[in-house]
């Protein structure tokens, strides 16, 4: 039944909370913030607890209930024999690309990643490591905040696609922090590196076309702050009206601040 979880009873419940996975403690602190901010809903998921009171599933939430001091509303199951936990959460999860599927989003993969990797960067982890990372409520949201992601996320299809060098969700994500600064640069930027044409010796996005196809060659999987970064390069030179004929970023360089 539909039952309110305070952090007191979440407490208690995790007391018991002798046979279970190794707490993910990124989950809870992303949990925790949902909660906190309000983007925690009801939605009939179940917070599962054995007959002896042992957690079978719901001891991420219940830590991030006891971490955020904020209730939460779920359906409560008690009683339960402990031979059903070896069935629990072996689905696969619902992504971010799949609830903006069924919304009818288009581009709907590239979309989530340009949510996540753009509130990465606003959150200043220019590295786009794995925290602070975005929940899933947070990317969801993200559409509502900027509608122009939609339009980064198809210009980011529709170069890798014309171009296969170019990384559509880092090209995406250039794409919107480009645009935030000027569209009419950030549009023939981007016009120019999908086709290449007319791109004389010295242009910075032949450059940087250059650098994307020695990059897709490369036997090792190239990071994704690294693809940004080469993008940030080139449009620095584009709009300081300077030359550029290589493109130097490596995993260890700092992350350019985009002009």
């Amino acid at each position: 039944m539909k039952t309110t979880i305070t952090p007191r009873m979440a407490a208690e419940f995790l007391a018991n909370n002798t046979h279970n996975r190794k707490i993910n403690s990124d989950r809870v602190a992303n949990y925790a913030r949902d909660m906190k901010s309000g983007r925690w809903p009801y939605n009939g998921e179940t917070v599962k607890i054995a007959v002896d009171g042992t957690i079978i599933d719901g001891q991420h939430r219940l830590e991030a209930c006891v971490l955020a001091g904020t209730p939460f509303h779920t359906e409560l199951i008690q009683g339960l024999p402990m031979s059903v936990q070896a069935t629990v959460d072996t689905g696969r999860g619902r992504s971010v690309g799949d609830a903006f599927t069924l919304n009818g989003e288009l581009y709907s993969r590239n979309l989530a990643a340009v949510c996540r990797r753009v509130w990465e960067w606003e959150a200043k982890n220019y590295r786009f490591a794995s925290r602070p990372t975005a929940t899933h409520s947070e990317a969801l949201e993200m559409p509502e905040r900027y509608p122009s992601l939609r339009r980064s996320a198809e210009m980011g299809h529709r170069i890798s696609t014309v171009f296969p060098p170019a990384r559509a969700s880092a090209i995406a994500t250039a794409h919107h922090i480009f645009l935030q600064i000027d569209p009419s640069d950030t549009a023939q930027f981007f016009a120019s590196l999908e086709t290449g044409a007319d791109l004389p010796k010295g242009h910075p996005v032949l450059a940087l076309r250059n650098r994307l196809t020695q990059d897709k060659l490369n036997v090792r999987a190239i990071p994704f702050h690294v693809s940004v970064g080469c993008c940030i390069r080139a449009w620095n030179a584009v709009r300081r009206g300077e030359e550029l004929t290589m493109i130097k970023m490596t995993p260890d360089s700092a992350m350019p601040m985009p002009v």
